[in-house]
């Protein structure tokens, strides 16, 4: 799929307030800036409308805070005065009347979900806001809007996201057709390690190509600082749709196992920033990470 965006740079400063907008086929509008550019961002009008907003810093520990509301500049101009951490942010909005209060809450909902899977990066939220009860409409219309979100996210300045794309068959070592074992980042204890991976049997929102989905047989739990070690192991039920188009929810047949534990070594920074592959042989010698995925 193709399609053309068109992007505002405020100023002559090109990492400045940016405004991206696909005209021809989204009503919303991405906002980037820095903390230190807020005073210019918020003038903007599309930054007084409803939508969602991710807040970040990545040094020295990337962390990240998402959240939504009918008034994206006021929010985070209280962000401003009481959260010190964050250094960079962006607003996805869109004109009153095209978001409802159910739709942003489901995005903020969904987009918190995914970033409590990727280990590397920290939430500062406690937990996001419960989604509303939608209609198959609306849910459709927050779904396309997400996808939206996902696909500009990168012209915003904002690519944490990107470690979660699988990659094209070219892309693919050699022996791809004997990686049976997917290895997924799960979260510190209560954030997707143990209320999902062990108490559900299963780990969602993952991008699988039909190659991927037919070869797997079992998966392996990656958690992060301060255990930095693989741990457990489940063999796989089935995979079955889960959300955005080409996302899966992989389900366990029966309870996850724990293994003697391989620790992240010397795999270099960011290597489970995303699922990586492997094959099942290679688990019984493995003694660190790089054992697997090298």
């Amino acid at each position: 799929m193709s399609f053309n965006i068109q992007i505002h740079i405020e100023g002559d400063d090109p990492n400045g307030v940016r405004i991206v907008s696909r005209p021809a086929d989204w009503t919303g509008v991405g906002i980037s800036f820095r903390r230190t550019d807020f005073p210019k961002a918020v003038k903007f009008e599309e930054m007084s409308a409803p939508g969602v907003y991710l807040l970040w810093a990545s040094n020295p520990e990337t962390k990240i805070y998402v959240g939504q509301s009918g008034n994206v500049a006021e929010r985070i101009k209280q962000h401003h005065s009481n959260k010190d951490f964050w250094t960079h942010a962006a607003a996805f909005t869109a004109p009153y009347g095209t978001l409802t209060t159910g739709h942003i809450e489901w995005l903020e909902n969904e987009l918190y979900e995914h970033f409590r899977q990727l280990t590397s990066y920290k939430l500062e939220n406690q937990q996001s806001t419960k989604k509303s009860e939608m209609s198959r409409a609306d849910k459709g219309s927050a779904s396309e809007f997400l996808q939206r979100i996902t696909q500009i996210m990168p012209f915003v300045g904002f690519h944490l996201l990107e470690a979660d794309v699988e990659p094209s068959p070219d892309e693919l070592p050699l022996d791809a057709s004997h990686e049976d074992t997917i290895i997924v980042p799960t979260g510190k204890a209560g954030h997707g390690f143990e209320d999902v991976f062990i108490a559900e049997r299963c780990w969602y929102w993952v991008r699988l190509t039909e190659k991927r989905i037919k070869s797997l047989q079992y998966v392996l739990a990656y958690r992060p600082a301060p255990v930095s070690a693989i741990t457990m192991k489940a063999k796989i039920k089935d995979i079955e749709p889960y959300g955005d188009e080409g996302k899966y929810r992989i389900n366990f047949d029966g309870p996850a196992e724990e293994i003697d534990p391989i620790p992240f070594g010397d795999a270099k920074s960011g290597a489970m920033q995303g699922p990586r592959y492997t094959s099942s042989h290679k688990i019984q010698t493995a003694k660190k990470l790089t054992d697997l995925i090298i």
